[in-house]
């Protein structure tokens, strides 16, 4: 039996009551665990505190048909922190792990992300042994979840072989387990001057590492010296350096010579105007793309990697528009396609799994963002924090950002990651949710307005400890910092504040070339420098500091505006939301558009989607608009950003 099926069999679909879970050590917190419950019919709730749940279940729940196909998650393994009434008519479930691993040292069990439970269950079913200590379970897990072997780790290329993929596929390993492998190693650690516990921990780290070790190995071409203790050019650290460089994980550097002197893996991390390895690197993109589009099974991090990639292909074309070889751009639009139709797919399919997964490595979802922060907050005791919203962000916009920002910021420091947004991706409800830091259900009353963000926010942060004077919210910013961010930056009470910069929502609208008219209107802002800015006032009054975004956009063709008047309740050019699923069957037949299911929306609100390139508007008309699911609107780049002194 699989370990899915192990766990999905404690919840048998014939029961007629809700089950409590008392899971302390996340193993529900799983995408396909999520994604099987979901298809039983369940639906998972969180139970955080007494007062906010029980007025969801009450307003939601409590006189429903799903009542009974209701599973309660608490974090512990206290029952007794259930309301009396639910204990009285809940059906209880407890996940512990000791209960699963009996013979393994639970102090190292309960630290595994839960995405690793199937391997250490796949190879728990063999193993027939006495109690494994500390030693002996992480000697079990290093070969059975990660398979790597400390003793086999002789040489400098194995070693940054497994430091790599680790990085690369963002595979977290317990730090107990690290120290575990550091001291098992029988390459000689000293000789590398490299902390390798932190490299094999700091994602951030262990990346700036590897670039500095590039600028080295750059040089070393150079002046045909030997000072760079990475070997790039091993065949076995050559598959992750392509990567690295094409999804914009590693930046290019300068080099002296001819870029065509160099062999061609090398190209891809210089600098150069030469226009053959433009078209070689646009390629090499297209190439990557189509290998991510093949993989078999499809998870929310794969698609990710697939968003990167896009947004760095797109940067490449909309700024070379033209320069391209017409074979070229036609596999450019047909990936993009496919890319689009499969991920539109996936989402209908996966998203409800997504709402619930851990945000504390990373805000899987922009509901999880102020949790994300608060936690990093806490561990890494961070007095003062901002995060910057920019609405209608696209992975793409903040590609070419980012590019920029290196140029007016030269000891700007980042680390990468991204989320989903809420669908429909419109500002009042998934920009509503960050700042929440809850799912739209839970702020049912306020879908169609943002007024309501600034007493969300700072809900959330008094939730949590602050007082009211510490926390502060300000919007509409994008050109220029104004008195009112000053006063509140400069407030030595302030402890969050949260930041809206409406400048590329404003600079949408009044767009008349798409995609590409608006990259050259982005590049003319950041020329006056209002985001560096900021960023450097921040900074100066010690903030840790976040940028994010509600929603991305996408070009759309209108194919007619439906004409229905009252009976759609919000008429956006990528959404329609109505009150009663009535009245969606008569634009469904006649437009080119998908039913929502409506994950953590309310019961009584109804969504169509205009499908991919498509828009409710005049016909032909084209439209940098937003609303529905593709890739562009829904993933949307989370990034933290401090200043190396």
């Amino acid at each position: 039996m699989s370990w899915e099926n192990k766990i999905l069999e404690l919840f048998p679909v014939s029961l007629d009551q809700m089950i409590l879970v008392a899971d302390p050590d996340g193993v529900l917190k799983e995408e396909k665990l999520l994604k099987g419950i979901g298809e039983k019919g369940f639906i998972l709730l969180e139970f955080e505190d007494s007062v906010s749940f029980r007025y969801l279940f009450e307003t939601n729940y409590r006189f429903s048909k799903d009542r009974d196909r209701l599973i309660i998650r608490i974090e512990n393994d206290d029952f007794n922190q259930f309301p009396y009434e639910y204990l009285k008519e809940g059906y209880r479930v407890n996940l512990k792990l000791d209960r699963f691993f009996p013979n393994l040292n639970y102090s190292i069990i309960k630290q595994m992300d839960s995405e690793n439970l199937k391997q250490i269950y796949q190879g728990y079913q063999n193993y027939g042994g006495d109690f494994l200590g500390e030693w002996g379970t992480a000697t079990f897990i290093l070969r059975d979840v990660y398979e790597i072997f400390p003793e086999l780790i002789k040489e400098k290329t194995e070693l940054f072989r497994e430091l790599f993929k680790i990085h690369f596929e963002e595979i977290n390993i317990p730090e107990i387990l690290v120290r575990f492998l550091v001291k098992n190693l029988k390459i000689k650690v000293d000789e590398l001057d490299l902390p390798l516990e932190k490299a094999f921990t700091d994602r951030k780290f262990f990346f700036d590492v590897v670039q500095k070790q590039w600028e080295t190995y750059i040089e070393d071409l150079q002046k045909q010296t030997r000072n760079a203790f990475i070997p790039f050019e091993k065949q076995e650290i050559r598959v992750f350096v392509d990567s690295l460089f094409l999804e914009g994980l590693l930046e290019p550097v300068e080099f002296e010579k001819k870029a065509e002197d160099l062999p061609s893996w090398v190209q891809l991390g210089i600098k150069t105007d030469e226009d053959s390895i433009k078209i070689k690197r646009f390629s090499q993109l297209l190439n990557k793309l189509e290998e991510n589009l093949s993989e078999e099974e499809k998870t929310y991090k794969s698609w990710f990697h697939t968003a990167q990639l896009l947004a760095e292909t797109q940067l490449l074309f909309f700024k070379n528009r033209g320069f391209f070889p017409e074979e070229q751009v036609d596999k450019y639009k047909n990936i993009h396609q496919e890319v689009e139709g499969e991920f539109s797919g996936w989402l209908l399919g996966n998203f409800g799994s997504l709402v619930n997964l851990p945000y504390t490595k990373s805000p899987v979802m922009v509901h999880h963002i102020p949790n994300h922060i608060r936690y990093i907050k806490e561990k890494a005791g961070i007095e003062k924090v901002a995060l910057i919203v920019i609405d209608r962000l696209s992975a793409v916009y903040w590609s070419a950002i980012k590019e920029l920002l290196s140029q007016k910021f030269p000891g700007l420091k980042l680390e990468e990651k991204m989320s989903y947004a809420w669908v429909p991706t419109i500002t009042s409800i998934s920009r509503q949710a960050i700042f929440a830091g809850q799912i739209p259900i839970y702020f049912k009353d306020f879908l169609s307005t943002t007024h309501q963000e600034e007493k969300l926010w700072k809900m959330f942060w008094q939730n949590n400890g602050l007082k009211y004077q510490e926390i502060k919210y300000v919007k509409g910013l994008g050109k220029g910092e104004n008195d009112e961010v000053m006063a509140s930056i400069d407030d030595s009470r302030t402890r969050v504040i949260g930041l809206v910069v409406n400048i590329i929502d404003k600079l949408t609208h009044s767009e008349q070339f798409g995609v590409e008219g608006l990259l050259r209107d982005i590049s003319l802002w950041m020329e006056q420098e209002h985001l560096a800015d900021l960023l450097k006032s921040l900074f100066e009054r010690g903030y840790e500091v976040f940028i994010t975004s509600d929603h991305g956009s996408v070009v759309a063709e209108g194919q007619g505006k439906p004409n229905q008047g009252i009976l759609v309740e919000s008429k956006g050019e990528r959404t329609r939301i109505y009150s009663d699923t009535a009245f969606i069957d008569q634009v469904k037949e006649a437009y080119s558009s998908v039913e929502w299911p409506g994950v953590g929306l309310p019961d009584n609100m109804f969504v169509l989607l205009a499908s991919h390139g498509k828009a409710f508007v005049q016909e032909g008309r084209k439209v940098l608009s937003h609303g529905g699911i593709s890739i562009e609107e829904v993933i949307v780049p989370f990034i933290r950003l401090w200043e190396e002194k």
